[in-house]
């Protein structure tokens, strides 16, 4: 047992880290937010398996939404990739998708989800994959801090019902 925020982020970061990752058209990992995010909230306020599961496809849908609007972070010509794109980032996927799936699980109202989309974008990382790609020394780090990702999105929803706007 553990804080609603430390579970999002220690679930989602170990996900990421063991690569327990799909691999979405655009090429993105945007699940391990849905999921870490239904799993905590669904933990912390007792709701059933189908709501769990019923979150990760919300969470699921925006994330694929909001990475399909970001587009490829790949070059492709002639069917070929020519190289990454010179802009692109896969942490704000998982925002919204944790977001999302914290928001369905919490059942908030039109003008409530508005404002976590507000608390998310505001939250979420820059765009520096292409900075990560580009680099000939590595960190031992990956290009995206999912967990950090996931608690930014429960935060947004949290911040919300704790009546903040954005």
């Amino acid at each position: 047992k553990t804080s609603l925020l430390a579970a999002a982020y220690g679930n989602a970061r170990l996900a990421n880290a063991l690569d327990f990752d799909e691999t979405f058209p655009v090429g993105v990992h945007f699940g391990v937010g849905a999921v870490a995010s239904a799993f905590a909230v669904g933990e912390s306020q007792g709701a059933t398996g189908a709501e769990v599961l019923q979150a990760v496809a919300v969470g699921y849908e925006v994330g694929a939404r909001i990475a399909s609007y970001i587009g490829p972070m790949a070059e492709v010509e002639d069917n070929q990739v020519k190289g990454f794109a010179e802009v692109w980032g896969v942490a704000a996927p998982v925002v919204f998708a944790a977001m999302a799936a914290a928001a369905n699980l919490r059942k908030l109202d039109t003008d409530q989800f508005q404002q976590a989309i507000g608390f998310a974008t505001t939250n979420s990382p820059l765009p520096a994959g292409a900075l990560w790609s580009s680099a000939v020394a590595l960190p031992n780090s990956k290009y995206c801090d999912a967990g950090w990702c996931c608690v930014a999105g429960v935060f947004a929803v949290e911040s919300v019902l704790a009546g903040s706007t954005s």
